[in-house]
């Protein structure tokens, strides 16, 4: 699959990613081995950038437990008008904290 380059991070990623709002939202085992197997699928395809966000319920969770090499983008929403820059860059921290079981490097 094509790839590009990530802004200035030095990454490079696939032209195509995948979203997990609505899919990842898991109760259960069952439900977990089945979105193991969506993203066992699309890596084999070349997908390895996958948006995600702790509003989408166990998405972040689900993506980090495999141990996959992927791309996550996580979201937050922020209203700077109303949220402190300082309580936007814990909710930050807090997504990549292995306590999240989102496996950083």
């Amino acid at each position: 699959m094509e790839e590009r380059d990530f802004g200035t991070t030095g990454l490079r990623v696939p032209v195509v990613g995948m979203g997990t709002w609505r899919t990842f939202d898991v109760y259960g085992k069952e439900e977990q081995a089945a979105r193991t197997g969506l993203v066992t699928h699309a890596l084999r395809l070349g997908v390895r950038f996958f948006d995600s966000s702790p509003m989408y319920g166990e998405a972040e969770r689900v993506l980090g437990d495999e141990g996959w090499d992927i791309v996550t983008v996580t979201l937050r929403k922020a209203d700077l008008q109303r949220v402190p820059e300082s309580r936007i860059h814990t909710a930050l921290e807090a997504s990549l904290n292995c306590e999240v079981h989102i496996r950083t490097e």
